[in-house]
Order: C-alpha cells, then sequence, then structure tokens
C-alpha cells in the first residue's frame, strides 16, 4: 500500500508518480531516436534514476524484480566480470563493466517499477504518451522517406549535425519495434481501423527509408503474429522455443546455413554491406568455436580482430572461389578491412563470441522468459499477436545491427520492455 507523502511536501511533488517518470520516456524515445540516437541513454538514465526516487519516497521499500529475472540478470552480470579473468584484453573488459552493471541495475529496476502500475490515471498517462510520442515519430519519418529527408537537411543546413537519409536508421528501426505496441492499445482502445492503419502505414515508411535492418524487422515481427493469431498462448511458447533454440544454435547456423558461400550462391546480387554482414558472421562463429565455453572476455568482440591479426581476420582472407559480380569487385577493393568491425552486428553471437555457452545458455533464458510472461498474461487473440510481432521485431533488430552492450542500445532495450510490460499487462487483465 502506497505511503501517504507528509504535508510538507510540495504539491507539484506529493502527485509524481513513478509511471510519469515512464510517461515522459514514452513520448520522446521515438522522436530521440529519429534526429539523437545517443541520447536514448541519457533518457533512460534520468527515467530509471527518477523512477526509482518517487518509487522509493512513495512505497518505502525498493522495487523487487521477478525472481528469475533477477537470477538471470545476477548470473550474466557475475559472469561477465568472471571472463575478466581470461579475456584477450582487460582494458575493454573492464572499462565498459561497471557501465554495464549500472544499465543492468537501472533496468532491474525499471521493469520491476512497470510491473506495480495499476490501472488508474497514471496507467493512462504512459499509454497516451506513448502513443503520442510513436505518432509523432511516424509523422516524422513518413515526412523524410517522401521529401528525401528534408527535415534532415533543413536540420543539417541550421546546425550541421544531421548528415543525411541513413541518420534516420536508429529511428527506423524503433518504428519497427514501437509500432506493435501501440498498435495493440488502439485495439484495446476500439480503434480498430486506426490500429492496422498504423501498423500499414509503418510498413509502406520503413520500406521507403534505407535500413534494412528495419524492413527486415518489421516483415519477421509481421510473420510472428501469425502463430499468436492462430493460438495466442500456444503461439507465444513456440515462439520462446524457437528463439531460444536459434540463439543456442547461432554459430552453426552461421557454419552450416547462412554461410558466406550457400549466400552468395544464393543472392548473387545482395548489396556487399549485407555480404559483410555475413562474412562477419561467420568470421565470429570460427572463433566461437575456438572457445565455445568460457569465450574471449567481455566486450572482447571489439578488439579481436585487431587483436588476433592474419589474413583470415581482413577480407584478404575471404575465399573468392564461390563470389562473383560486384561483390567479388568489392571485397578486393576492400581487402584491408576487418571482417569484424568493432561487434559481430549478433547478439546471439556476440553473447557467445564474449561469454560463451555459458552466456549464450543464460541470453537464451532471458528471451524464452519474456516471451513465456508474455503467453501467461492471457491476451486475446489480436493483442497476443501484435505482442508476438513487438518481441520478434526487436530480436530481429538485436540479430541485425547494433553492439548489444552499446549504453545507447541497452537503455532502449530496457525502456522497450518498461512499456512492453505495462502496455501488454493492461491489454491482458
Amino acid at each position: 500500500m502506497s505511503t501517504v507523502p507528509s504535508n510538507s511536501t510540495s504539491p507539484a511533488l506529493s502527485g509524481a508518480r513513478p509511471a510519469h517518470a515512464l510517461a515522459f520516456a514514452a513520448a520522446f524515445i521515438l522522436p530521440l531516436a529519429i534526429f539523437a540516437s545517443l541520447s536514448i541513454a541519457i533518457l533512460f538514465t534520468l527515467t530509471a534514476l527518477a523512477a526509482l526516487a518517487l518509487y522509493l519516497w512513495r512505497e518505502r521499500r525498493f522495487p523487487r524484480p521477478p525472481l528469475w529475472l533477477a537470477a538471470t540478470l545476477g548470473a550474466g552480470v557475475g559472469w561477465s566480470a568472471l571472463s575478466g579473468l581470461w579475456t584477450i584484453d582487460a582494458g575493454v573488459t573492464w572499462g565498459l563493466w561497471p557501465r554495464f552493471l549500472a544499465v543492468t541495475f537501472g533496468g532491474a529496476v525499471l521493469v520491476a517499477i512497470a510491473a506495480t502500475i495499476g490501472d488508474g490515471g497514471a496507467r493512462r498517462w504512459i499509454e497516451l504518451a506513448f502513443l503520442a510520442g510513436v505518432l509523432v515519430g511516424l509523422v516524422i519519418l513518413g515526412i523524410e522517406a517522401a521529401t528525401n529527408a528534408a527535415i534532415s537537411r533543413a536540420l543539417r543546413h541550421a546546425t550541421g549535425f544531421m548528415a543525411d537519409v541513413s541518420m534516420l536508421n536508429v529511428g527506423t528501426t524503433m518504428l519497427a519495434i514501437l509500432v506493435w505496441p501501440a498498435a495493440a492499445l488502439l485495439w484495446r482502445r476500439r480503434a480498430h481501423l486506426p490500429a492496422l492503419a498504423a501498423v500499414a502505414a509503418s510498413g509502406v515508411v520503413v520500406s521507403f527509408l534505407p535500413s534494412g535492418a528495419a524492413i527486415v524487422a518489421f516483415f519477421v515481427g509481421l510473420a510472428g503474429t501469425v502463430p499468436a493469431l492462430i493460438a495466442p498462448r500456444r503461439g507465444l511458447l513456440a515462439l520462446a522455443a524457437l528463439f531460444a533454440v536459434a540463439t543456442l544454435g547461432a554459430p552453426f547456423i552461421m557454419q552450416h546455413v547462412v554461410n558466406p558461400v550457400n549466400v552468395a550462391e544464393t543472392a548473387p546480387d545482395l548489396h556487399p554491406h549485407a555480404y559483410h554482414r555475413v562474412l562477419a558472421w561467420h568470421y565470429t562463429s570460427d572463433r566461437i568455436l575456438e572457445r565455445p565455453l568460457l569465450g574471449w572476455g567481455f566486450n572482447s568482440s571489439r578488439v579481436i580482430a585487431r587483436d588476433l591479426t592474419g589474413p583470415q581476420d581482413t577480407l584478404e582472407g575471404v575465399d573468392l572461389s564461390a563470389v562473383g559480380g560486384r561483390l567479388r569487385a568489392w571485397i578486393e577493393k576492400q581487402v584491408n578491412l576487418d571482417v569484424m568491425p568493432l561487434h559481430p552486428h549478433n547478439m546471439a553471437l556476440q553473447w557467445w563470441l564474449e561469454l560463451g555457452a555459458v552466456g549464450a545458455l543464460l541470453g537464451a533464458g532471458l528471451i524464452a522468459g519474456g516471451l513465456v510472461g508474455l503467453a501467461r498474461a492471457r491476451l486475446d487473440r489480436i493483442t497476443a499477436a501484435a505482442g508476438a510481432g513487438f518481441v520478434c521485431s526487436t530480436l530481429a533488430v538485436a540479430g541485425l545491427s547494433y553492439g548489444i552492450w552499446q549504453t545507447w542500445w541497452l537503455g532502449a532495450l530496457w525502456l522497450i520492455a518498461a512499456f512492453g510490460i505495462v502496455i501488454f499487462r493492461r491489454c491482458g487483465a
């Protein structure tokens, strides 16, 4: 039961709740992702601190995440620290680990607080702010798609900040994720046509902007709605099993299925940058199999290609026997480029590479646990489909772009998870 604030508290603060901090973040996460994606780290930090302070002030106790989540996160943080004993670069491991610990702590606090938010005005603030933020972001990206980034070009002219339409990639991938809970909210409010229109409009906008990851993420999300539409609970449980298996089998999939030879033969006209991603995944899987149990150390992917200097670590070592056309020409011009610059651009492979089978097992448990929780929420068919699309799109982005330890991206994932808990718990009530 909430503790009533004392009379000495200012009237403005007496009505403040943790939900208001989440509402602020819900309104601004997509606009910030479009124009200043790195500032999401600041948004996450301020939201976590404000929500925690307000929760402690009102409840006089610490928010408690679910036991399974706390145990998984604790094991992950502990194992990543332990990997400092065998990392190939102690500097990059210990240079990032304290920040990772802080972000993980803040994220656990946010999802714990999100799970306590009940019906009422505070929840409605989050829902309305979230819908407003997604609508504003959709309109902005729609204008950018229709005008060849007129807003970005105007900002660049005024500030010198925005470079070109490719700067919108983060915002586009975020739209591909956030449209699904927005559609669920609209559907629950019986705005069925606007819900369908939001999904359709997002698909069109994403398709006309240059982020390949966002396009894949949107349509993976769309495909993910199918099993949940057929059988809501069983469909979500099937997705949980599928993603857990895919996470644990990622290195072997990259070795035997999505490998450079197969991709070159199947898609000879693939964009060179996309093929470079395939080469990075194959290279990563090779390194994983050299240290499959323990991995190379937390955050070591930033330096692994630099420290393991050899032809296999640059495009000079790529087998061109199965590669032709523009792919071959591009590789021949980029022979000194690292096969894997900074990180594998795949969440599961990065867990495997840096933290070994133990890290991959913990990551698979985190994904499966989230989907099982969604399956237990007693969602109706349409809302379950939106939830499946939400998770599938998020995991698709994590499997194609960004380093999993990047502070802004981890912060975004925790905010996304908190919004999902608020929205889908309410929809399934």
